[in-house]
């Protein structure tokens, strides 16, 4: 019915329309910036930062199976000049 209409009607018909369509559209485009980005970005840092604590946690898992996979190496006594000295009381 609205589309048939002709003259200064249908003008009006399509400003307001093309007006609702702008305010509904800077709407959504508020919710998604103010809202939905910010909370994306912490969900983004969030996941980086836990990616980056587990791979440190491997790292230092790594570390603590070397050392632990290495021989304890025990005291040689070397042939020489050098005796040890023990005090005796």
């Amino acid at each position: 019915m609205f589309f048939r209409q002709k003259g200064a009607n249908a003008y009006l018909y399509r400003m307001i329309r093309l007006i609702v369509w702008v305010i509904i559209i800077m709407i959504v485009l508020r919710v998604v910036l103010e809202f939905l980005l910010p909370i994306l970005r912490i969900t983004m840092a969030t996941g980086s930062q836990m990616r980056r604590m587990r791979a440190q946690m491997e790292e230092m898992e790594q570390q603590m199976n070397r050392k632990q996979s290495q021989p304890v190496q025990q005291k040689v006594q070397k042939d020489g000049d050098y005796i040890e000295y023990e005090e005796l009381k």
